[in-house]
């Protein structure tokens, strides 16, 4: 199992980070990978093979156990590495404590937490990060999912295996 515990972005969402993708995928002329909406999602935590579903199960229950739902607003175009050029491009959501407070309590000290992010692309040699300005996309986070990621070759599927609502 490859388990990992995400913020699934509403439809609305997605239609709207595909568009920046498409805006983003006119600038860049190298081949990549490039997300579809129904693979987009924030990550809160990976936890690959590491952990039995059941313990993954329990720790995310216990980091959200004193979450509520809130508001999330992606903001600006990002990318990995920290360097100028880029392997992984990105949907970067502003600051918010509600999802900090979560981050922090599914980190660990062996696998810390990345930038959260909304993958958009990836690709094999780095590009330059495109200047694309868009408004500020927002939705109302009101549940976390658990997903397993399953690997058929090339194919990839995700298979919700539990969700949570915020209260």
């Amino acid at each position: 199992m490859r388990l990992f515990a995400a913020l699934v972005p509403p439809e609305q969402v997605l239609e709207a980070a595909e568009s920046i993708a498409a805006r983003a995928h006119r600038d860049i002329k190298q081949k990549g990978a490039w997300v579809t909406a129904d693979r987009m999602h924030i990550t809160l935590k990976f936890f690959g093979d590491e952990f039995r579903q059941d313990d993954c199960i329990r720790m995310t229950e216990t980091a959200i156990a004193r979450a509520s739902a809130f508001t999330l607003r992606l903001v600006e175009l990002g990318g990995f590495p920290a360097s100028r050029l880029k392997r992984v491009l990105f949907l970067k959501p502003e600051e918010n404590e509600e999802l900090s407070g979560i981050l922090q309590r599914l980190s660990d000290p062996m696998h810390p937490i990345d930038q959260p992010h909304l993958t958009i692309a990836r690709f094999n040699q780095p590009v330059e990060l495109p200047r694309v300005k868009f408004e500020p996309i927002e939705w109302n986070v009101d549940k976390v999912t658990l997903i397993n990621s399953l690997q058929f070759g090339a194919d990839h599927k995700y298979v919700v295996v539990r969700e949570w609502p915020l209260p």
